[in-house]
């Protein structure tokens, strides 16, 4: 049984009143099944919309309404992704996050600042 079929058998499953312990066994499973295949799957070097928002962990959804910012190309009808290119982009993201943060935390006290170490007193 393919993954797509678990998934499927494993929503008809669900659509019922109760779930028995083995159907919820089974809607586990799927679900295990298929993160472990997206997981650990290596990236393509052309990927579809599909398979980067399996990469990014988001909705395709997602993806498609940012193609405006995610590097990609249109061959055939369909969008693509360079692998590099998206790589590449989200270092640029990282980098901008992470100075929009340190900005953001000069001003704001975001982040939680080291408490200044006093010695104990004790009483003698």
């Amino acid at each position: 049984m393919t993954t797509d079929e678990k998934i499927s058998a494993a929503c008809r499953t669900a659509m019922q009143a109760e779930l028995s312990a083995p159907a919820e066994l089974r809607i586990r499973e799927a679900i295990q099944d298929e993160l472990s295949r997206v997981n650990d799957a290596p990236p393509k070097p052309i990927m579809t919309i599909r398979e980067v928002a399996a990469y990014l962990r988001v909705n395709a959804d997602v993806v498609a309404e940012s193609l405006h910012e995610v590097p990609c190309f249109e061959f055939g009808g369909q969008i693509l992704f360079r692998n590099e290119a998206v790589d590449a982009w989200i270092a640029r993201r990282e980098k901008k996050f992470a100075y929009d943060v340190m900005e953001f935390d000069a001003h704001h006290e975001l982040l939680p600042r080291p408490r200044a170490v006093t010695p104990a007193t004790t009483n003698a």
